[in-house]
């Protein structure tokens, strides 16, 4: 504060500028608001868990068909209503290498159709023998899985060669 040469403190009027007018508070706002939702629309989708889900399975096809080849080993892939099962065929035997339950408390349903013919998913889990195998030599057992459950579905498609392409639908 400038003092005086006398000593007492000079002090300055306010003018009617001091301050900002509404019309600037509100600009400033909307600028901030409209930053704001550009940022809020460019952030990333959460994670959905049944596409995660079947990408997950859809590499596992994929790792099992090689694994065949590179161990020269047929191992194999066995499908219920709860989950999978990866097995190696050893010594004569069906081995089980892991297993997974498919997630969620809603009820999927599950259709696997083999050379035109759809499979019964209960009789070949009483079966050793997989419904889905990956040779040593790279042939494998063509087949369409489809998953549907939670208004979404999933489709595997495995060609001869032991490729396989997944095809996600959105909400029913």
């Amino acid at each position: 504060m400038p003092i005086s040469p006398t000593g007492t403190v000079k002090t300055r009027k306010r003018s009617k500028q001091a301050g900002f007018t509404l019309v600037e508070v509100l600009m400033s706002m909307l600028i901030i608001g409209l930053m704001t939702g550009i940022v809020v629309l460019n952030l990333p989708e959460g994670d959905d868990p049944w596409e995660d889900q079947a990408r997950e399975l859809a590499s596992k096809f994929q790792i099992a068909s090689q694994s065949a080849m590179i161990s020269n080993q047929s191992i194999g892939i066995k499908i219920s209503k709860q989950g999978y099962e990866i097995v190696r065929f050893v010594a004569g035997d069906w081995v089980e290498i892991e297993g997974s339950e498919f997630s969620g408390d809603i009820p999927i349903s599950i259709e696997l159709v083999q050379n035109g013919a759809k499979i019964d998913l209960k009789a070949a889990a009483k079966t050793e023998v997989p419904v889905i195998r990956y040779d040593a030599t790279g042939l494998a057992t063509p087949f369409e899985l489809t998953i549907d459950g939670y208004g979404r579905s999933m489709q595997f498609v495995g060609g001869p060669d032991g490729t396989v392409e997944l095809v996600l639908d959105g909400a029913s």
